[in-house]
């Protein structure tokens, strides 16, 4: 804000003095040296997930949004590194040649645009789902097949999971699923919080918990917050999570 009033000649000499010799090359290799250990854990993340049958066009689509996005963050590295060598040690900026920094601009429009996108891809899971066949709905056999998902393959993992998702899974409307559920006295968000609920349980008997925090193994088991799994707990224990294990 100091800066910002200043007149335009205080902010040549600013950028002349006191960025360009030191703060650009500190602020840009931090973005490098972060970007690259955001794109490391990625790919490790990536390699943990187990392809299973629910999440598979989910894991193909987050591989393939992960790798685009190190390609375009490598043609924009590139082109800062080389920025820092040729004005280094020639004093040649290479953003002044109009035709030599749009590649970088590119680079630059395509990583918001296709994080932008993807996002609304993970929101809107149904979009990258594909079509499944659709069997007889007999509301015997959908039940059954509804809790042998939920057990096998454990969709309710991702926090993000909805109905219409689901629903695409077993190849059946969304409506059928929700008639199903409420011929069993359920909603399809009290079925899969009592899905993670067992699964926190289940990590804590396991001795998670030794080198993980409540809240942490409760985002393990599917769960976006704090207050959603403290209700869920509490709606399918009776008790809050520290109640429950210390009896």
């Amino acid at each position: 804000m100091s800066i910002r009033f200043r007149s335009a000649a205080y902010k040549s000499w600013i950028w002349r003095e006191v960025i360009a010799p030191c703060g650009q090359f500190v602020e840009e290799g931090l973005v490098i040296l972060l970007a690259l250990g955001y794109l490391r854990a990625a790919f490790r993340m990536l390699q943990d997930i187990p392809e299973a049958f629910w999440k598979g066009p989910v894991y193909r689509w987050l591989r393939r949004f992960t790798i685009s996005l190190a390609f375009l963050f490598l043609i924009s590295s590139g082109y800062e590194i080389l920025d820092w060598i040729l004005y280094g040690f020639f004093e040649y900026n290479l953003f002044n040649t109009p035709w030599l920094a749009f590649p970088l601009k590119l680079s630059y429009a395509g990583i918001s645009l296709l994080s932008g996108y993807h996002a609304y891809l993970y929101q809107h899971q149904s979009l990258i789902l594909p079509e499944a066949p659709k069997p007889p709905a007999e509301e015997p056999e959908l039940s059954a097949r509804i809790d042998a998902i939920l057990k096998e393959n454990k969709p309710y993992l991702d926090p993000e999971l909805s109905l219409e998702a689901f629903a695409k899974l077993l190849g059946v409307h969304r409506n059928t699923v929700s008639k199903v559920l409420s011929s069993r006295g359920e909603s399809f968000r009290g079925l899969v919080n009592r899905y993670r609920v067992e699964e926190f349980i289940r990590l804590m008997q396991e001795g998670q918990h030794e080198h993980l925090t409540l809240l942490a193994i409760a985002f393990e088991s599917g769960f976006n917050s704090k207050a959603s799994f403290n209700r869920a707990f509490k709606s399918h224990t009776g008790s809050s999570p520290t109640a429950f294990f210390q009896n």
